[in-house]
C-alpha cells in the first residue's frame, strides 16, 4: 500500500518510516488511494491555496502571517530559531487546532521549512499545496474527541469515539476502558501541563491504537490517513524545537475561534 503515498512531495518519502504496519489493516485504503489523486493534483498545481489562505487569515494567531509565494529557505539563522523556539512551537500548536476547528480544508504540511521567525513575536507561514478536505462526519468526530479530552467531558469523548468509528455499541466495557487508556496515553499530560512532543511517542501510541482496532475488527475512514500526516508533521516540527508546549491553551484558542463562526 505504499503507493498510497505516491502523491507526497520530494522529502516526504521518510514518512513511510513512521507508518505502523497495522494501519494497513484498519484504514480504508481503496478510498484513500482515490483521495490521494485529488491531493496530488492540488499539490502540483496549487489551485486552491490562495482561496484557503483567504478563508483562514482572519483566524491566524497573533503574530502569525502568511508569507509570499516564494518558498521559505531552510538556511535560516540557527540562533534566531533557538531564541524563538518556544514562541514558534506554541503558535504551531495553535495553528494545528484552529485548522481543526475553523474549517474542513486543512494545510497538512506543518514541517519546519514552512515557517520562519522574522522577529521576537513574528512568524511567517508559507503553506504549500498539500491540503485535504475532511468530511463533515470526520471533522465533527475529531472536534468532539478533543473537546472530550481537554474539557474532561465523558459525553463529548464518547460522541467523538462513536462518530469516528473507534468504538462500537457491541464493544465490551473492558474493551472501552482499554481504548480510553490508549487515548489517554496518546494525549499524554497535555490537559494539565506543558508537554514535549516526541515522534517515537506518536508512533508507539498510534501503533497500539491500530492493533486494538485490528483486534476488534474495526475499520477507519480514509480521513485518518491524512490526519496522520497532519499530526506527524506537527510532531516532527515540535520535536525539532525541543521544548515543552501548552497543548491545552492551544486547544482552547482553536475551539474558541471555531465557536465564533
Amino acid at each position: 500500500m505504499k503507493s498510497a503515498f505516491s502523491f507526497l512531495p520530494r522529502g516526504f518519502g521518510s514518512l513511510l518510516d513512521y507508518i505502523s504496519p497495522s494501519a494497513f489493516d484498519v484504514i480504508d485504503w481503496t478510498s484513500a488511494l482515490k483521495k490521494s489523486g485529488v491531493v496530488s493534483r492540488e499539490l502540483i498545481f496549487e489551485t486552491s491555496v490562495n482561496r484557503i489562505k483567504d478563508q483562514m487569515e482572519p483566524f491566524l494567531p497573533a503574530g502569525v502571517t502568511f508569507a509570499g509565494s516564494k518558498p521559505i529557505q531552510s538556511s535560516d539563522n540557527k540562533d534566531q530559531r533557538e531564541n524563538h523556539a518556544h514562541h514558534m512551537g506554541q503558535k504551531l500548536l495553535e495553528i494545528y487546532f484552529l485548522q481543526i476547528y475553523t474549517g474542513q480544508e486543512v494545510f497538512l504540511d506543518l514541517r519546519r521549512e514552512r515557517f520562519s521567525a522574522t522577529g521576537p513575536f513574528s512568524i511567517k507561514w508559507n503553506p504549500n499545496g498539500l491540503w485535504y478536505r475532511f468530511s463533515d462526519h470526520f471533522i465533527f468526530g475529531i472536534r468532539e474527541l478533543y473537546n472530550g479530552f481537554y474539557t474532561d467531558s465523558d459525553n463529548s469523548l464518547q460522541a467523538g469515539l462513536q462518530q469516528l468509528g473507534l468504538c462500537s455499541d457491541s464493544m465490551s466495557s473492558e474493551a472501552k476502558i482499554e481504548l480510553r487508556k490508549l487515548l489517554e496515553g496518546h494525549f499524554g499530560q497535555g490537559r494539565t501541563a506543558p508537554m514535549h512532543f516526541r515522534v517515537s511517542h506518536f508512533m508507539n501510541s498510534f501503533d497500539s491504537l491500530f492493533l486494538f482496532l485490528k483486534k476488534h475488527k474495526l475499520k477507519l475512514s480514509e480521513d485518518f490517513l491524512f490526519l496522520g500526516i497532519y499530526i506527524l508533521t506537527l510532531y516532527l516540527h515540535l520535536e525539532s524545537l525541543g521544548q515543552a508546549y501548552d497543548a491545552s491553551s492551544a486547544y482552547r484558542s482553536g475551539a474558541e475561534k471555531g465557536a465564533s463562526l
